[in-house]
């Protein structure tokens, strides 16, 4: 089939089509003028039937006041410089109550969880239950969220049980416990000698949690209760779960004490102490306390070439026997030049002083405490990236992309959660480096 000329033909015939209509207008239709001719003449005779002046015509009214309009991204996040929420226009009175639970709450995406998030979280809901509160009331009533209000009404059922508000109170007490010791071992300061006393610490809080402190934890949650209106249950009735009937917890015949003292909360603390006695036992713990004494605080003050051969022996395919006998030798002859040079002097972190050593060359003199350095450095560093890899997976790797593999999905996860440092570079030279590349199909 031939086309009818090219595209600048099609464009040039498009072109001259408004030209021909701005030179041949078209005649308005004669019914039109007809009827306004007629319009014109019926408005003259009602002029003559009724000679009195025409009433003198009212002022408009004032336009309506719009209310203001409130960008929720710009709200101040302390609470200290927020207005009150009655001081905003009533329309917008909402809209700023869900705002101020989104910036207090900081729930975090999967790929953004760090540990110790979950414990900000819970923290919130603490301090702002009443609000929370408040936003399921009005959810509920809202005929915009007609389709949800099923699910609204229970979540605000269970939101109002003694059950919920223990749980909250029972984790964050969990998380609070450990969530120093979380945050030490991702810390980028490789601070090991606080990790080996915050394990001890976090044990030792479990072991006193266990043995004597039921009576002021629920001391702590009947009195939240009484507080925010929520009903107490007696410890000695029957255990009620939340949408089950009288008959159930018949059937099950279990009391609240129970449930709640035995089975929830000395179950959650011996899980939690097993926990750590898994990850942190005897061979772990010497490990922690052999990498502490690479510390450079102090001028080399915990240093101890004992405790670092040691260290290498846990590493069987990093150092052999012979690499063993020269190291700690070698370590003598590191840390007293290193003690002797200004430049080591200060120095508060194991991270500072493989730099220091990269700088001055040393890490080529002395290359066996280097690589032994280096392994201290790499342990707490992929624990903890071990973790963002799972929380980052969920978002990485959907139903719609469940066909990945292995290589891909890996440069999709580094690139995920190392976005910080991709967003630096610029879109230019990931151009450029692409289009350079000969072979650019990537491998499935």
């Amino acid at each position: 089939m031939k086309r009818n000329g090219d595209i600048r033909s099609f464009f040039y015939k498009a072109a001259k089509k408004p030209a021909a209509a701005a030179l041949n207008p078209t005649p308005p239709p004669v019914e039109t003028v007809v009827e306004e001719h007629n319009r014109e003449d019926r408005a003259e005779v009602e002029e003559i039937a009724d000679p009195s002046p025409p009433p003198a015509s009212s002022p408009p009214p004032p336009p309506a006041s719009k209310p203001p309009v409130y960008d929720i991204n710009l709200l101040p996040y302390d609470p200290g410089e927020r207005l009150p929420i009655k001081d905003y226009h009533v329309n917008d009175q909402y809209a700023i109550r869900k705002a101020y639970i989104t910036q207090e709450m900081g729930l975090p995406r999967p790929g953004d969880t760090r540990w110790g998030s979950y414990y900000k979280t819970i923290c919130s809901i603490i301090t702002m239950y009443s609000s929370i509160h408040d936003v399921l009331i009005e959810l509920g009533a809202d005929i915009a969220y007609k389709d949800d209000w099923t699910k609204i009404h229970f979540v605000l059922g269970a939101f109002e049980t003694f059950e919920f508000v223990f749980f909250v109170h029972l984790m964050y007490v969990i998380l609070g416990y450990t969530n120093e010791l979380s945050e030490c071992l991702q810390r980028r300061d490789q601070d090991i000698l606080n990790a080996i006393s915050l394990v001890n610490v976090a044990k030792s809080r479990m072991q006193q949690l266990r043995s004597d402190g039921w009576d002021k934890f629920h001391k702590t949650v009947t009195s939240f209760c009484i507080t925010h209106g929520v009903e107490v249950p007696a410890m000695d009735d029957a255990y009620v779960p939340y949408g089950k009937s009288a008959r159930y917890a018949r059937a099950r015949n279990q009391k609240n004490d129970d449930h709640f003292r035995r089975e929830v909360c000395i179950g959650v603390i011996d899980q939690i102490s097993q926990e750590l006695d898994n990850r942190f036992d005897e061979i772990n713990m010497e490990l922690l306390s052999c990498m502490s004494a690479f510390s450079p605080s102090k001028s080399f003050a915990s240093f101890d070439a004992q405790k670092l051969r040691r260290l290498a022996e846990f590493y069987h395919n990093d150092f052999s026997n012979n690499n063993l006998v020269q190291l700690e030798l070698q370590l003598d002859n590191c840390i007293d030049d290193m003690k002797r040079t200004e430049c080591f002097q200060g120095l508060d972190n194991i991270v500072d002083l493989s730099v220091k050593l990269v700088d001055t060359n040393r890490h080529k003199v002395y290359d066996m405490v280097y690589s032994l350095l280096k392994l201290v450095l790499l342990l707490p560093v992929a624990t903890a990236s071990v973790e963002r890899v799972f929380s980052a997976l969920v978002i990485v790797k959907t139903k719609s992309r469940n066909k990945l593999g292995d290589i891909v999905l890996d440069d999709c996860l580094q690139t995920f959660i190392e976005r910080d440092i991709f967003f630096q570079v610029d879109e230019d030279d990931i151009i450029e480096t692409f289009m350079s590349l000969r072979k650019r199909r990537f491998n499935k």
